[in-house]
């Protein structure tokens, strides 16, 4: 059954005041600014395919090689090299 938007932003505000975050969420009130908060921000589709100004390239992906398999970053934090999934009991 879905939940009414009302139910869900009342959860979402709650959340955020009891993770400390209520300064960002109108202090956990829903009603303190029922129209909402706009904000500039502008939609940038295929943002990799966008030329870097500095080498005139395209962007790309933040990775180290074009392709990767696994993540050396991951393993370098002590995480699994490629992800794993582990059948329910």
């Amino acid at each position: 059954m879905a939940q009414s938007p009302d139910v869900l932003l009342d959860a979402i505000f709650d959340l955020a005041r009891r993770l400390g975050l209520g300064d960002h969420f109108f202090a956990g009130d829903v009603e303190a600014n029922p129209v909402g908060v706009k904000a500039d921000l502008a939609t940038n589709y295929r943002k990799y395919a966008s030329l870097d100004p500095s080498t005139g390239k395209p962007r790309g992906f933040p990775t180290p090689s074009r392709l990767e398999v696994y993540s050396a970053r991951f393993a370098e934090a002590g995480y699994d090299l490629l992800p794993c999934h582990n059948e329910p009991a």
